[in-house]
């Protein structure tokens, strides 16, 4: 995959993970499980377990991809199965899209689903509310990342 087609304000200040395919008993596909640049499982919801871009990097090639933490004001919507056999989107997922236009959107390494990174503001995730209003700014990039084949 080419990382380097992530948004640079991304890449500049967001937290990553990385992730292995970890065959789970009772599950019909393997999980995508986050880890640690040392090797150690991540929590995705401590941001202590993530690092910077340049750091995972360094070791990705020993994983099966990257992760983006959902800290600091990014955001992300995952779609699944939205991405027809012969490639067509979805009628809710293209409507979806409408909505983020101008946004990072990538296909899952499924290639069956999308993945929409955004920033949020006013949004706190330690102090859920029913009043929370989210207004959301684009990742200036349109370009879509290049996802592993599923053979590698």
């Amino acid at each position: 995959m080419q990382y380097d087609n992530l948004p640079k304000a991304l890449r500049e200040n967001g937290k990553f993970c990385l992730w292995k395919y970890e065959e789970r008993q009772g599950q019909e596909k393997p999980a995508k499980v986050p880890h640690q640049i040392n090797g150690n499982r991540a929590q995705p919801n401590n941001e202590r377990t993530f690092t910077n871009y340049s750091a995972v990097l360094e070791v990705v090639s020993r994983f099966d991809g990257l992760g983006i933490g959902i800290f600091r004001g990014f955001s992300a919507i995952d779609i699944d199965h939205c991405i027809n056999e012969d490639g067509t989107l979805s009628p809710l997922s293209k409507a979806i899209i409408e909505l983020f236009e101008g946004c990072y959107i990538e296909k899952s390494p499924s290639g069956k689903g999308l993945r929409i990174l955004f920033k949020a503001s006013g949004f706190n995730t330690t102090q859920p509310s029913t009043t929370s209003t989210i207004s959301t700014s684009a990742l200036r990039h349109t370009s879509t990342a290049r996802q592993r084949s599923s053979s590698q």
